[in-house]
């Protein structure tokens, strides 16, 4: 059941990526810009990815401080 869902969602999530980058490019191609739409793909995909891996650099913020009431009460 669960690669079901998998599979359907990835289509989904690569069709709309698909059209996000081919209604960004349009403009960007109507200006004069020299990339081709799988080109500028590429690029975009490969900014993302660039941008997901500094995200990924940083270490989760710890919670300074003291506790709140509500926090010793759950075990």
């Amino acid at each position: 059941m669960s690669q079901h869902i998998f599979k359907w969602t990835m289509k989904l999530f690569v069709h709309l990526l698909d059209l996000i980058v081919l209604n960004s490019w349009i403009p960007l191609y109507s200006c004069g810009a020299k990339y081709t739409h799988q080109e500028f793909g590429l690029l975009v995909v490969r900014n993302l990815i660039e941008e997901a891996r500094k995200r990924q650099d940083f270490p989760t913020p710890r919670l300074v401080g003291r506790p709140s009431v509500a926090a010793k009460n759950v075990v």
